[in-house]
Parts: structure tokens; sequence; C-alpha cells
């Protein structure tokens, strides 16, 4: 097991903290040219996803469930520059009283100028904001699937700029509802990207606040950052990189264990046909995250008693992710973790099939 972490952190590798994501992704961006305006599209994802991780921090659940997504994009007389999309996404999690557990309505304006595009309304949301499993856990797709708000995004072949505000909750008076704000944004520098081998230069951060005058509840601020660098092959066969994460409580009265805190995550990956391993090793010191994973925080934010200075886990990630005729897509992972400050041992494993019909 020595050797193991000696190994990983002589290596700064990492490619992300999550695995392949393609079956959580827009379906916009997974069908690009069989997408077309005046056109009604519907696609289904069943989910089953059980952690078990048996810790206060990190609670295990289980997810289980179906989602309906349908839209219908608009042919506006504008060009191709602007998209006007209506839709809703249902979702049931067996189990649940609810006829429905979720009924979320959606409505996007899509402008797209030369490099740049822009949405108000219902944004691209959760993974494919791009951020690391430890800021933004993946799970938001099935806990958190639609975003309002809007979002910026600049693409050259060298350089990626993207932000975005999700804006979760109005505030409320009467009821002392606070406001829910999401803010985040994600930088990325690519070199050398046209040969054999690149390199990746990541930044990101994220921003969480509730709040609102006149409501008699604590103000919530937190910040996440974090900075690395990753070598990739052309082929994926062998992706290393390394990132360093920040974590910063601003509020005013702090409402969890740790003001402020740090980590880091190295790691070694591969990609062979519809395979994917991953190899990693995460050491944090009062590192707290709000909307990440909590396996990669310090403290429980709801249950703030439940806190571990130090975290040092190995995770050995498997991940088989099939595209079946662009019809559908089949994806299966199974995400073990030891936690070598404690000796803990525990695991996740999920299934997830997308199909899309319309």
């Amino acid at each position: 097991m020595r050797l193991l972490i000696i190994t990983l952190l002589i290596i700064p590798s990492l490619l992300k903290a999550q695995l392949e994501n393609k079956v959580l992704q827009s379906e916009y961006d997974l069908r690009k040219g069989q997408i077309y305006d005046d056109q009604f599209i519907l696609g289904t994802m069943a989910y089953l996803k059980n952690n078990e991780y048996f810790n206060l921090i990190h609670p295990g659940e289980t997810f289980f469930g179906v989602q309906v997504d349908a839209n219908y994009i608009f042919n506006t007389t504008l060009g191709n520059k602007f998209k006007l999309t209506t839709g809703i996404l249902a979702q049931q999690d067996f189990g649940d009283d609810k006829i429905l557990s979720k009924f979320l309505p959606k409505f996007t304006i899509n402008y797209t100028y030369r490099k740049a595009e822009m949405q108000v309304g219902a944004i691209k949301s959760h993974v494919n904001h791009g951020m690391h499993d430890a800021m933004l856990n993946y799970e938001q797709a099935l806990t958190h699937p639609v975003e309002y708000g809007g979002s910026f995004k600049y693409k050259q072949k060298a350089f990626t700029y993207h932000n975005w505000l999700d804006w979760r909750n109005l505030a409320n008076i009467q009821t002392k509802k606070q406001e829910e704000i999401v803010f985040g944004q994600n930088l990325e520098f690519k070199v050398n990207q046209r040969r054999k081998f690149s390199f990746r230069f990541p930044i990101q951060n994220l921003i969480y606040h509730k709040g609102g005058q006149g409501i008699n509840n604590p103000i919530v601020t937190r910040v996440n950052g974090m900075a690395g660098v990753e070598f990739e092959t052309l082929n994926k066969k062998l992706i290393l990189g390394y990132r360093i994460f920040g974590a910063v409580d601003n509020s005013p009265q702090i409402q969890q264990a740790f003001s402020q805190g740090f980590a880091h995550y190295s790691s070694v990956s591969s990609k062979i046909k519809n395979h994917s391993m991953h190899l990693g090793y995460w050491y944090a010191n009062q590192y707290t995250n709000t909307l990440g994973n909590p396996i990669f925080s310090n403290v429980n934010v709801d249950y703030p008693y439940a806190n571990q200075q130090i975290r040092q886990l190995v995770s050995l990630r498997y991940n088989y992710a099939r595209n079946v005729r662009n019809k559908a897509i089949i994806d299966f992972r199974f995400e073990p973790y030891y936690d070598l400050h404690t000796g803990d041992f525990f695991h996740s494993a999920s299934l997830f099939l997308r199909v899309f019909w319309m």
C-alpha cells in the first residue's frame, strides 16, 4: 500500500475524479447532426446507484428511478444564431409516495455567435459544466437535474472559458425560505493537442450562497477553487495529471467545523474502447464542499458534528460506457474507496440506461 501511494505521489496525475459522464450530458451535445429546428425530441433515463459509505460524513443512500426528458425546438426567423426550446423533465424516484418526484418545466433561449454560446432559462446543467467531482457531484444529475439561470461559454482550440449562474431558490420572507445561488467558472488551456499527446491546465471555482434580507436564518457563503495540470495521450490510453483544491467558508457565522482547508488529488487513468480505469490518491486537510461528492469532504455540512480533520483515500474506479447506434447509452460503474487514515472501506455501484426515442 505504501508503494502504491508513493508511486501516485511521484506521478503527478489526474484526469477527473469522476469517470466518463457522457450518459449524463446534454442530449444536444450527444446527438449533434440529428437534432434540427422544428423538432420534438424525447429521451428517457433509468438509473440505479447504490452508495455504501457507512459514515456520517457521507451516509450511504440509493438512487433508483427513471427520468423522462421531452423538448421541442422552434424554428425561429432569426437564423441559426438563435434557438428557442421548451419542454419538461419528469422524474420518478421509486418508493416516493408522490405521483412524480420532480416535474420541471424548461424554457431556453440559446444564442450562438462564432465561438461563443449564451443561454438564459433552463441551462445545460450538472456534468455539462465540466467541474471536478470534488466540487460538483455528478449525482446532481439526479438530485438537481435542471438549472435555471444564465450561462456563457467561449471555446477555441487551445482555450475554453465557461461560467454560469444557477438560481436555485427565490427568497420568501413569509415562509422564511432563503435564496440559494450557485456561481461557477471553468477555465482550461490546452497545449500541443494536435500531436500524440497534449497538456491541459484547468482552473475552476464554485461559489455557493444562501441568504436573503429580512430572513432570520444563518447566511452561508462558501467558495471552492481548483487548479491543476493534465497529460493525455491522443487515444486516451494514458492520462496523467495533478490538481490542488482550496475551500473557504466566508459565512458571517460558520455553521460547520472548518473555516478553510485544502486538498490535492493524484491519479492515473486509462481508456480502452468502452472501458475506463481510474486509480487515484486523495489527501484533504479540513476540506469542505457543499455541492461536491461527500466522499471528498472532511465534514458533513448538514451534520457538522460528523467531521474528520485529515482524509486519505485510495480509489480504484471502473467504468463501462457503450453508445448503441447513437440510440442508447449503457453505463456501468464501480467505485471502491479505502480510507488510509481510518482503515474504512466503502464503495459505490451504479447502472444507467439512457434511450433516445425521437
